[in-house]
């Protein structure tokens, strides 16, 4: 009966350790999500595609000056869960990206997950709705990301609340610029540490037996 119980209580204990690193290796990805400002450079500006009689490169990885924006309109909060234990995978922002030099020529979403992108596009958004009209006098923030198309239903219906009331004629385009792509450089170190980590620990437990068979 001891060694039946002393079993059991391994098992749930294991149990406990893969849901606690599962939880703890979320919560670091997140966190790399918020604060990682290593991403790839975009070749493709969409300033160069900004004439009415250009379409915009969907599917590509562009950049983009931003100067007008407005929000965010959206969160989205993604959560994960390890043997029953939840944690934050990331929080995205989106907001409302007007395209244009004098004046806004099109409306798209910018979709955030950089902390301090964030904090700088509120700050942009606060400016905007104190001013009149577009000046061109404002802080800008270069962003980069894949623009692609809005699929997500509940995105866009929040999208497009009250968004011609805002806007006027503006030609709004259900797109995203989503700049939580090209941050993938990030991701392949920490993988690689992982693995480090785990041959390290393989290699270890192999030596140790050597030695205890000796």
């Amino acid at each position: 009966m001891k060694k039946a119980g002393g079993t059991i209580l391994r098992y749930v204990i294991l149990f406990l350790v893969i849901g606690a690193l599962g939880f703890l290796f979320t919560n670091g990805l997140r966190l790399i999500d918020e604060h990682n400002s290593m991403q790839k450079t975009a070749k493709i500006a969409l300033e160069d595609y900004l004439s009415p009689d250009q379409e915009l490169p969907v599917g590509e990885y562009v950049s983009y000056e931003a100067r007008w924006v407005l929000g965010p309109f959206a969160t989205e909060t993604e959560t994960r869960s390890t043997n029953g234990i939840s944690a934050t995978a990331g929080v995205t922002s989106y907001y409302y990206l007007l395209l244009g030099k004098s004046e806004p020529q099109s409306v798209i979403a910018l979709a955030v997950q950089n902390e301090e992108d964030n904090k700088t596009l509120e700050q942009m958004s606060d400016w905007l709705l104190g001013v009149d009209g577009y000046p061109s006098n404002g802080k800008t923030l270069k962003v980069q990301g894949k623009l692609r198309e809005m699929k997500d239903l509940k995105l866009r219906n929040l999208y497009s609340e009250d968004i011609q009331s805002i806007f006027g004629d503006s030609a709004v385009q259900y797109l995203v610029l989503d700049t939580t792509a090209g941050r993938d450089g990030i991701f392949l170190i920490v993988a690689g540490a992982a693995v480090a980590v785990l041959v390290i620990v393989v290699i270890y437990k192999k030596a140790k037996k050597k030695s205890a068979a000796v």
